[in-house]
């Protein structure tokens, strides 16, 4: 072969690496964007990791995959669990808001589970209460890859725990 033919032999190579190149990042979807700063790269208490541990555990014994915690989504959880205990109230957040929000662009799908309870609530009984409603519990054993949690107390002591879903595009 020529220097020709290994010159066009070589760019036709160098365009199918290319193009492979563009395709594999295609079929992985949009980069999330980094979280906010502060936000919990890691299970940032007990009751983070215990919610993780056997949300995993429950979709496990269903043949799920295990769920990533999420920084994103665990600030997410963190500020409407801080404005529940504000306004004493358990309520959900508009979640078709919020995928269309900055820094949602990545995700194909979210979902929520509230709670509030005593002050003595731990992990565990969160995770058990919703994991004893259906609506919650198909959420914990939809269609997601990532999660993350947070919590906090009103002025009377009670917790208000809310645990968001992702699903990336």
């Amino acid at each position: 072969m020529g220097a020709t033919g290994r010159t066009r032999r070589m760019r036709a190579l160098a365009a199918a690496g290319v193009l492979a190149a563009g395709l594999i990042v295609a079929a992985c979807g949009p980069a999330e964007d980094p979280p906010p700063p502060g936000c919990p790269t890691a299970p940032p208490d007990a009751a983070a990791s215990t919610i993780l541990n056997r949300t995993n555990a429950d979709r496990a014994a269903r043949g799920l995959g295990a769920l990533e915690w999420n920084a994103r989504l665990a600030c997410l959880a963190q500020e409407w669990s801080e404005i529940q205990a504000g306004n004493g109230a358990l309520s959900h957040r508009n979640l078709g808001a919020v995928i269309n929000s900055p820094g949602f662009g990545a995700y194909a799908g979210l979902a929520e589970n509230v709670f509030v309870g005593p002050p003595s609530v731990d992990g565990n009984a969160i995770h058990t209460a919703w994991m004893n409603s259906p609506p919650h519990q198909n959420n914990i054993m939809g269609n997601y890859d990532s999660i993350g949690f947070g919590w906090a107390r009103d002025g009377g002591g009670r917790i208000f725990a809310t645990e968001n879903f992702g699903r990336h595009k």
